[in-house]
Protein backbone atom coordinates (compact mmCIF):
# COMPACT_ATOMS: atom_id res chain seq x y z
CA UNK A 1 0.00 0.00 0.00
CA UNK A 2 1.09 3.49 -0.86
CA UNK A 3 3.03 5.28 2.11
CA UNK A 4 3.63 8.96 2.14
CA UNK A 5 7.13 9.99 3.52
CA UNK A 6 7.31 12.83 4.96
CA UNK A 7 7.21 16.36 3.37
CA UNK A 8 11.10 17.64 2.39
CA UNK A 9 12.36 13.98 3.09
CA UNK A 10 14.00 11.89 0.68
CA UNK A 11 13.73 7.95 1.16
CA UNK A 12 16.77 6.20 3.59
CA UNK A 13 19.52 6.14 2.29
CA UNK A 14 18.69 8.51 -0.49
CA UNK A 15 19.45 11.77 -2.44
CA UNK A 16 17.63 13.48 -5.54
CA UNK A 17 20.45 12.04 -7.77
CA UNK A 18 19.35 8.68 -6.60
CA UNK A 19 16.09 8.45 -8.56
CA UNK A 20 15.17 7.91 -12.59
CA UNK A 21 12.29 9.61 -14.29
CA UNK A 22 10.65 8.75 -17.14
CA UNK A 23 8.57 9.53 -19.89
CA UNK A 24 6.52 10.37 -21.91
CA UNK A 25 5.13 14.12 -20.52
CA UNK A 26 1.66 14.98 -19.94
CA UNK A 27 0.45 17.11 -22.87
CA UNK A 28 -2.83 17.35 -22.15
CA UNK A 29 -5.00 18.30 -19.48
CA UNK A 30 -7.09 15.54 -17.93
CA UNK A 31 -5.11 13.26 -19.58
CA UNK A 32 -2.13 11.86 -16.90
CA UNK A 33 -2.70 7.65 -17.63
CA UNK A 34 -0.58 6.71 -20.53
CA UNK A 35 2.71 9.11 -18.93
CA UNK A 36 4.99 9.45 -16.08
CA UNK A 37 5.79 13.05 -15.75
CA UNK A 38 3.85 16.51 -15.82
CA UNK A 39 4.30 20.05 -15.99
CA UNK A 40 1.13 22.43 -14.40
CA UNK A 41 1.00 26.11 -14.08
CA UNK A 42 -1.76 27.84 -11.96
CA UNK A 43 -2.22 31.61 -11.55
CA UNK A 44 -4.40 33.63 -10.07
CA UNK A 45 -3.68 37.69 -9.52
CA UNK A 46 -6.75 38.94 -7.68
CA UNK A 47 -6.00 39.15 -4.08
CA UNK A 48 -3.62 36.27 -4.22
CA UNK A 49 -0.61 37.42 -6.63
CA UNK A 50 -0.09 33.64 -7.32
CA UNK A 51 1.90 32.11 -10.42
CA UNK A 52 2.41 28.82 -9.42
CA UNK A 53 4.00 24.85 -10.86
CA UNK A 54 3.10 21.77 -9.95
CA UNK A 55 5.37 19.34 -11.16
CA UNK A 56 4.72 15.34 -10.93
CA UNK A 57 6.68 12.20 -12.04
CA UNK A 58 7.05 7.99 -11.63
CA UNK A 59 10.43 7.57 -10.17
CA UNK A 60 12.65 4.50 -9.24
CA UNK A 61 15.45 4.19 -6.94
CA UNK A 62 18.64 3.69 -8.72
CA UNK A 63 19.93 1.58 -4.97
CA UNK A 64 16.86 -0.43 -4.88
CA UNK A 65 14.72 -0.85 -7.75
CA UNK A 66 11.78 0.70 -5.67
CA UNK A 67 9.28 2.85 -7.47
CA UNK A 68 7.91 6.08 -5.82
CA UNK A 69 5.35 9.12 -7.03
CA UNK A 70 7.28 12.44 -6.65
CA UNK A 71 5.22 15.95 -6.39
CA UNK A 72 7.09 18.90 -6.07
CA UNK A 73 5.19 23.01 -6.04
CA UNK A 74 6.46 26.33 -5.22
CA UNK A 75 6.20 29.56 -6.87
CA UNK A 76 7.47 29.70 -10.76
CA UNK A 77 11.08 30.33 -10.56
CA UNK A 78 11.84 29.51 -6.74
CA UNK A 79 14.67 28.58 -5.90
CA UNK A 80 14.01 25.98 -3.34
CA UNK A 81 10.52 23.83 -4.31
CA UNK A 82 8.62 21.80 -1.57
CA UNK A 83 8.47 18.44 -2.46
CA UNK A 84 7.08 14.72 -1.22
CA UNK A 85 7.25 11.58 -2.70
CA UNK A 86 4.84 8.52 -1.92
CA UNK A 87 6.30 5.08 -1.64
CA UNK A 88 4.88 2.76 -3.46
CA UNK A 89 4.83 -1.34 -3.99
CA UNK A 90 5.00 -1.22 -7.89
CA UNK A 91 5.37 0.52 -10.96
CA UNK A 92 1.87 0.28 -11.63
CA UNK A 93 0.94 1.72 -7.97
CA UNK A 94 3.23 4.85 -8.14
CA UNK A 95 1.44 5.30 -11.63
CA UNK A 96 -2.45 5.17 -9.91
CA UNK A 97 -0.61 7.55 -7.51
CA UNK A 98 1.12 9.82 -10.03
CA UNK A 99 -2.50 10.08 -11.89
CA UNK A 100 -4.39 10.50 -8.93
CA UNK A 101 -3.08 13.67 -7.82
CA UNK A 102 -2.80 14.94 -10.72
CA UNK A 103 -6.63 14.38 -11.41
CA UNK A 104 -7.12 16.20 -8.49
CA UNK A 105 -5.03 19.54 -9.50
CA UNK A 106 -6.01 19.65 -12.82
CA UNK A 107 -9.57 18.63 -14.31
CA UNK A 108 -10.89 17.86 -10.96
CA UNK A 109 -10.66 21.00 -9.76
CA UNK A 110 -11.49 22.91 -13.28
CA UNK A 111 -14.60 22.98 -16.15
CA UNK A 112 -14.13 22.73 -19.35
CA UNK A 113 -14.48 26.30 -21.08
CA UNK A 114 -13.41 28.34 -24.03
CA UNK A 115 -10.89 31.85 -23.15
CA UNK A 116 -9.56 32.92 -26.44
CA UNK A 117 -10.86 30.31 -28.79
CA UNK A 118 -8.57 27.88 -26.92
CA UNK A 119 -10.61 24.88 -25.04
CA UNK A 120 -9.24 25.56 -21.59
CA UNK A 121 -9.90 24.72 -17.81
CA UNK A 122 -11.49 27.45 -15.32
CA UNK A 123 -11.60 27.16 -11.93
CA UNK A 124 -14.36 25.90 -9.95
CA UNK A 125 -15.31 28.55 -7.23
CA UNK A 126 -12.60 28.88 -4.27
CA UNK A 127 -10.14 27.00 -6.19
CA UNK A 128 -6.57 27.29 -8.02
CA UNK A 129 -6.82 24.70 -11.29
CA UNK A 130 -3.47 24.08 -12.85
CA UNK A 131 -2.79 23.86 -16.74
CA UNK A 132 -0.88 21.09 -17.74
CA UNK A 133 2.59 23.04 -20.07
CA UNK A 134 3.60 21.81 -22.53
CA UNK A 135 6.89 22.00 -22.19
CA UNK A 136 10.66 20.65 -24.02
CA UNK A 137 12.58 21.33 -21.54
CA UNK A 138 11.53 21.61 -17.20
CA UNK A 139 13.99 23.17 -14.93
CA UNK A 140 11.39 21.61 -12.10
CA UNK A 141 11.27 18.08 -10.52
CA UNK A 142 14.48 15.07 -9.43
CA UNK A 143 18.10 16.03 -11.50
CA UNK A 144 17.09 13.21 -14.04
CA UNK A 145 13.60 14.92 -14.97
CA UNK A 146 15.61 17.28 -16.31
CA UNK A 147 17.34 15.30 -18.81
CA UNK A 148 13.90 14.14 -19.88
CA UNK A 149 13.03 16.16 -23.28
CA UNK A 150 10.26 16.40 -25.61
CA UNK A 151 10.37 17.39 -29.29
CA UNK A 152 7.29 18.58 -30.57
CA UNK A 153 6.01 17.52 -34.08
CA UNK A 154 5.02 20.82 -34.69
CA UNK A 155 8.43 22.37 -34.16
CA UNK A 156 9.72 19.83 -36.26
CA UNK A 157 7.71 20.74 -39.26
CA UNK A 158 8.51 24.51 -38.78
CA UNK A 159 11.86 24.13 -38.52
CA UNK A 160 12.62 21.65 -41.67
CA UNK A 161 9.78 24.33 -43.35
CA UNK A 162 13.01 27.14 -42.78
CA UNK A 163 16.25 25.18 -43.85
CA UNK A 164 16.95 25.53 -47.82
CA UNK A 165 17.27 21.76 -49.67
CA UNK A 166 20.01 22.64 -51.27
CA UNK A 167 22.46 21.02 -49.11
CA UNK A 168 22.16 19.11 -46.01
CA UNK A 169 25.65 20.47 -45.08
CA UNK A 170 25.92 24.15 -44.75
CA UNK A 171 29.84 25.86 -44.30
CA UNK A 172 30.14 29.28 -43.27
CA UNK A 173 33.15 31.39 -42.65
CA UNK A 174 34.81 31.27 -39.23
CA UNK A 175 33.72 35.25 -38.21
CA UNK A 176 29.95 34.31 -39.18
CA UNK A 177 30.23 31.06 -37.69
CA UNK A 178 31.20 32.60 -34.37
CA UNK A 179 28.19 35.24 -34.49
CA UNK A 180 25.94 32.85 -34.99
CA UNK A 181 26.92 30.50 -32.33
CA UNK A 182 26.74 33.50 -29.84
CA UNK A 183 23.12 34.59 -31.29
CA UNK A 184 21.73 31.62 -31.29
CA UNK A 185 23.25 30.26 -27.80
CA UNK A 186 22.56 34.18 -26.25
CA UNK A 187 18.56 33.26 -27.78
CA UNK A 188 18.36 30.12 -25.35
CA UNK A 189 19.98 31.76 -22.60
CA UNK A 190 17.67 34.91 -22.89
CA UNK A 191 14.71 32.08 -22.81
CA UNK A 192 15.69 30.03 -20.32
CA UNK A 193 16.67 33.28 -17.77
CA UNK A 194 12.99 34.60 -19.01
CA UNK A 195 11.36 31.56 -18.37
CA UNK A 196 12.22 29.51 -15.18
CA UNK A 197 15.72 28.46 -15.20
CA UNK A 198 15.61 25.95 -18.21
CA UNK A 199 12.07 25.80 -18.98
CA UNK A 200 11.58 25.69 -22.38
CA UNK A 201 7.96 25.92 -24.50
CA UNK A 202 6.69 23.59 -26.99
CA UNK A 203 6.25 25.07 -30.41
CA UNK A 204 2.03 23.81 -29.51
CA UNK A 205 2.46 26.30 -26.61
CA UNK A 206 3.65 29.12 -28.14
CA UNK A 207 1.30 28.60 -30.79
CA UNK A 208 -1.24 28.64 -28.32
CA UNK A 209 -0.15 31.79 -26.68
CA UNK A 210 -0.22 33.42 -29.82
CA UNK A 211 -3.65 32.71 -30.60
CA UNK A 212 -4.09 34.19 -26.65
CA UNK A 213 -2.34 37.13 -27.99
CA UNK A 214 -4.62 37.93 -31.02
CA UNK A 215 -7.29 37.86 -29.15
CA UNK A 216 -5.65 40.25 -26.51
CA UNK A 217 -5.39 42.67 -29.56
CA UNK A 218 -9.13 42.14 -31.10
CA UNK A 219 -10.06 42.89 -27.27
CA UNK A 220 -7.92 46.32 -26.84
CA UNK A 221 -9.16 48.02 -30.05
CA UNK A 222 -12.28 47.52 -28.88
CA UNK A 223 -11.55 48.75 -24.87
CA UNK A 224 -9.21 52.03 -26.07
CA UNK A 225 -6.28 53.19 -25.27
CA UNK A 226 -6.95 54.09 -21.66
CA UNK A 227 -4.27 52.06 -19.41
CA UNK A 228 -7.03 52.29 -16.55
CA UNK A 229 -9.59 50.54 -18.64
CA UNK A 230 -7.46 48.17 -20.24
CA UNK A 231 -6.45 46.82 -16.60
CA UNK A 232 -9.67 46.57 -15.53
CA UNK A 233 -11.22 44.64 -18.16
CA UNK A 234 -12.10 41.13 -17.27
CA UNK A 235 -11.29 39.98 -20.49
CA UNK A 236 -7.99 40.93 -20.61
CA UNK A 237 -7.35 39.41 -17.12
CA UNK A 238 -8.34 36.45 -18.00
CA UNK A 239 -6.80 35.84 -21.03
CA UNK A 240 -3.68 37.17 -19.06
CA UNK A 241 -3.84 34.51 -16.01
CA UNK A 242 -4.74 31.67 -19.33
CA UNK A 243 -1.26 33.42 -20.97
CA UNK A 244 1.07 32.97 -17.18
CA UNK A 245 -0.70 29.51 -16.80
CA UNK A 246 0.66 27.78 -20.25
CA UNK A 247 3.96 29.61 -20.42
CA UNK A 248 6.48 29.42 -17.09
CA UNK A 249 6.96 32.88 -16.98
CA UNK A 250 8.66 34.42 -13.77
CA UNK A 251 6.40 36.93 -12.67
CA UNK A 252 8.03 38.35 -8.99
CA UNK A 253 5.58 38.89 -6.08
CA UNK A 254 4.15 42.11 -6.04
CA UNK A 255 4.23 43.40 -9.91
CA UNK A 256 2.29 45.57 -10.61
CA UNK A 257 -1.06 44.96 -12.61
CA UNK A 258 0.49 47.62 -15.71
CA UNK A 259 3.32 45.10 -16.26
CA UNK A 260 2.09 41.46 -16.22
CA UNK A 261 -1.53 42.31 -18.01
CA UNK A 262 -2.04 42.27 -21.70
CA UNK A 263 -2.16 45.80 -21.88
CA UNK A 264 -1.08 47.85 -24.91
CA UNK A 265 2.37 48.31 -23.95
CA UNK A 266 3.60 44.81 -23.13
CA UNK A 267 1.71 42.85 -25.82
CA UNK A 268 4.61 43.96 -28.51
CA UNK A 269 7.00 42.62 -25.22
CA UNK A 270 5.17 39.51 -25.51
CA UNK A 271 5.20 38.75 -28.91
CA UNK A 272 9.22 39.53 -28.94
CA UNK A 273 9.39 36.99 -25.94
CA UNK A 274 7.56 34.60 -27.79
CA UNK A 275 9.84 34.95 -31.17
CA UNK A 276 12.99 34.24 -28.91
CA UNK A 277 11.57 31.17 -27.36
CA UNK A 278 10.73 29.67 -31.14
CA UNK A 279 13.99 30.65 -32.45
CA UNK A 280 15.51 29.08 -29.01
CA UNK A 281 13.44 25.83 -29.82
CA UNK A 282 13.91 25.67 -33.72
CA UNK A 283 17.92 26.01 -32.76
CA UNK A 284 17.58 23.26 -30.17
CA UNK A 285 15.46 20.77 -32.47
CA UNK A 286 18.03 21.29 -35.56
CA UNK A 287 20.78 20.46 -33.10
CA UNK A 288 19.56 17.41 -31.42
CA UNK A 289 18.22 16.26 -34.70
CA UNK A 290 21.85 15.63 -35.98
CA UNK A 291 21.36 18.50 -38.83
CA UNK A 292 24.53 20.05 -40.08
CA UNK A 293 23.08 23.86 -40.27
CA UNK A 294 25.10 26.72 -38.38
CA UNK A 295 21.87 29.13 -39.28
CA UNK A 296 19.73 26.61 -36.98
CA UNK A 297 17.09 26.80 -39.25
CA UNK A 298 16.94 30.41 -39.42
CA UNK A 299 16.10 31.63 -43.43
CA UNK A 300 18.87 33.46 -44.30
CA UNK A 301 22.73 33.31 -45.30
CA UNK A 302 25.54 35.26 -44.14
CA UNK A 303 28.76 36.17 -45.41
CA UNK A 304 31.56 38.38 -43.08
CA UNK A 305 32.93 41.30 -45.02
CA UNK A 306 37.06 41.47 -44.92
CA UNK A 307 37.44 45.07 -44.19
CA UNK A 308 40.63 44.40 -46.63
CA UNK A 309 38.69 43.63 -49.83
CA UNK A 310 37.39 45.91 -52.17
CA UNK A 311 33.82 46.08 -51.07
CA UNK A 312 35.36 46.44 -47.29
CA UNK A 313 37.67 49.10 -47.86
CA UNK A 314 34.44 51.26 -49.29
CA UNK A 315 32.04 50.76 -46.60
CA UNK A 316 34.15 51.01 -43.96
CA UNK A 317 35.21 54.32 -45.06
CA UNK A 318 32.51 55.23 -46.40
CA UNK A 319 29.66 54.15 -43.86
CA UNK A 320 30.64 56.60 -40.78
CA UNK A 321 30.38 59.18 -43.14
CA UNK A 322 27.33 59.30 -44.94
CA UNK A 323 25.70 60.16 -41.70
CA UNK A 324 24.66 64.04 -42.52
CA UNK A 325 27.50 65.09 -39.26
CA UNK A 326 25.28 63.10 -37.16
CA UNK A 327 27.92 61.09 -35.49
CA UNK A 328 30.32 63.56 -35.20
CA UNK A 329 32.52 64.63 -31.90
CA UNK A 330 32.33 61.83 -29.58
CA UNK A 331 29.81 59.83 -31.45
CA UNK A 332 31.98 59.14 -34.24
CA UNK A 333 30.99 55.77 -35.55
CA UNK A 334 33.34 52.42 -35.02
CA UNK A 335 32.28 49.80 -37.24
CA UNK A 336 33.78 46.18 -35.58
CA UNK A 337 32.07 44.08 -38.12
CA UNK A 338 30.08 44.05 -41.46
CA UNK A 339 27.97 40.99 -42.72
CA UNK A 340 26.54 40.66 -46.08
CA UNK A 341 22.98 39.02 -44.85
CA UNK A 342 20.40 37.14 -48.03
CA UNK A 343 16.93 36.40 -46.45
CA UNK A 344 15.72 33.67 -48.01
CA UNK A 345 12.77 35.31 -50.73
CA UNK A 346 13.86 39.04 -49.89
CA UNK A 347 15.16 38.79 -53.70
CA UNK A 348 11.89 38.48 -55.37
CA UNK A 349 10.21 41.42 -53.20
CA UNK A 350 12.45 43.64 -54.38
CA UNK A 351 12.34 42.51 -58.08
Amino acid sequence: MAKKLEKGKYPAGHGPNDFQCFGPPALEDGQFDNCKIADMGSFSQDEKDSNKMYHAAVVKSKINGNYYAYFEWGRVGASSPQFQMTECSSESEAQREFASQCHQKNDKRGVWSTVAGLRTLTAKPGKDVYLVRQLTTRSTGLPDAKTIKYIDPNATKKTDSKIVKKSTSKKVDPHTSRLLQDLIGGTIKYTRSAMADNSLPTQTSIDQARTIIVESVKRLAFIGDDLDAQIADKDLRVFSSELYKRIPKIKKVGTPDKIWILSKDNISSWNQDLDDFESALSGQTVVESGDDDPYCGLPLEMEWIDPNSDIGKFLYFWWPNATANRHGGIWNMLIKNLWKVDRHGDQKKFE
